[in-house]
């Protein structure tokens, strides 16, 4: 008789067992669209054997756990490249935007105005007597100005996006690190009691996934099961919860720099899409804008200096920088000042030669260029920096497609397959039932002799 009652103990928790795998099999099918979710897998294990006289008799079977299918590198190299992919998004949104403000090649762009700038006084020298030239000069001086200063005041405006941009996902970064730690707690928890808490951990490894491709930091689960978040040596998520990152902007030999600080401590971004936004901020555009104002100051120097050897002694320029040049207000208000030549002679034309020869004249302030060339390289500067976050962020992409499809082999759930394992667990189920069954009829058998 003990055996038919351990027929019926084995047959029970054979359909517990399997009424649970059923559970599991039919969430998997409910999030087969679900982003970021797992496939869970019901992990069967023998129960443990007991022994009677000299022989041995299993007991049946029973859900050790239920785990998630994930695999820890394909995880990191994924966010890794996420990370590389907005990073490298950020220079090519941004530095299109730049490519567009510039215009060039274009008849309108800063390289053309130049150019009929300098054809302005060459025109001047051909006939230093006309006072109308002088009128058109001024008017191709201050369009010159206007180019400059667009092109600068665009950079700056550039800045500010990027400056608001830092600080409106620092406020979402805080959010999600906050979510995590808290999560920490429910997970910790839960393995505590000897629940993994899958769906705990997917939430929080999606929530991981977007902070790491925010910032590029790094993250290592304990076996406790609390995620440790670290960026630049601070630790983000601990047991203690979440630090708070806040922006500060702080005097640079480039300016003004945008920074990030936890705990009073200024923290290193150079991945993700803050890395990106910090890199644009902070070098890349002080560096394309210093070279502009080195242009505009060039041209401001040797324009003044040879125009001012005429009669007036007055300058043509005033302004240092591509922010500021404009047209001197002695020039505005009497374009007939404009000096041709260094006397009053109606034909004298040394002046507006020089000044239309710096056209193709190495210049000292730009390194021995010309001011077409160095104009010419500033503008290739731009779209080669454009081109490479183009072309990064197009291979990161692909690199993320191939890892995530890789991943989805693993992790994501196949219908075909649940449905193979749905069959498998309502044939065991059926074959539990029938042992079950079969165990009562004998017994109930046994009982009425």
């Amino acid at each position: 008789m003990s055996g038919l009652i351990r027929s019926l103990s084995i047959a029970q928790r054979s359909l517990m067992a399997h009424q649970e795998t059923l559970a599991v099999i039919g969430h998997n099918i409910a999030n087969v669209s679900t982003p970021g979710y797992s496939r869970r897998v019901a992990e069967l294990s023998p129960t443990p054997a007991i022994r009677e006289g000299t022989l041995t008799f299993g007991t049946g079977v029973e859900v050790a756990q239920i785990s998630r299918r994930r695999n820890a590198y394909l995880d990191r190299e994924i966010s890794r490249q996420k990370s590389l992919n907005n990073q490298w998004s950020v220079w090519q949104q941004d530095l299109q935007r730049l490519e567009a403000l510039v215009g060039e090649p274009s008849d309108n762009g800063l390289g053309a105005v130049m150019d009929a700038f300098f054809d302005d006084w060459t025109e001047l020298a051909n006939q230093p007597e006309s006072d109308g030239l002088r009128y058109v000069l001024v008017q191709e001086g201050e369009r010159l100005s206007d180019r400059f200063q667009n092109l600068s005041k665009g950079m700056k405006t550039l800045q500010e996006d990027l400056d608001f941009r830092l600080e409106q996902g620092v406020n979402s970064l805080n959010q999600k690190l906050s979510q995590i730690a808290e999560l920490n707690a429910t997970v910790r928890n839960s393995q505590v009691r000897g629940d993994q808490a899958p769906d705990l951990r997917d939430q929080r490894d999606r929530l991981m996934e977007e902070v790491a491709s925010i910032t590029g930091a790094v993250a290592q689960e304990r076996e406790d099961g609390v995620l440790l978040i670290s960026m630049d040596g601070v630790q983000l998520v601990g047991d203690t919860g979440a630090v708070a990152l806040e922006t500060r902007r702080e005097t640079s030999a480039n300016g003004i720099a945008s920074q990030v600080f936890a705990n009073g401590r200024q923290i290193h971004i150079s991945g993700g899409e803050f890395g990106g936004i910090l890199q644009l901020h902070d070098e890349v555009i002080p560096d394309i804008s210093g070279k502009l104002d080195n242009l505009a100051l060039a041209l401001v120097q040797e324009v003044n200096r040879l125009h001012s050897m005429g009669p007036d002694g007055i300058a043509f320029f005033s302004g240092t920088t591509a922010g500021n040049i404009q047209v001197s207000d002695d020039i505005l208000l009497d374009p007939t000042r404009v000096n041709a030549g260094t006397t009053r002679d109606p034909g004298e034309n040394d002046i507006s030669v020089a000044i239309a020869s710096l056209q193709d004249s190495p210049l000292p302030g730009l390194s021995g260029s010309t001011p077409s060339d160095y104009w010419t390289t500033w503008v290739g500067r731009v779209g080669t920096l454009s081109r490479r976050g183009e072309e990064e962020t197009e291979a990161s992409a692909r690199f993320v497609e191939s890892l995530e499809a890789q991943r989805e082999a693993i992790t994501g759930v196949n219908l075909d397959e649940e449905m193979m394992h749905l069959v498998m667990t309502e044939r065991a189920f059926q074959a539990a039932a029938r042992v079950f069954s079969t165990a009562d009829d004998m017994l109930s058998d046994l009982l009425s002799i």
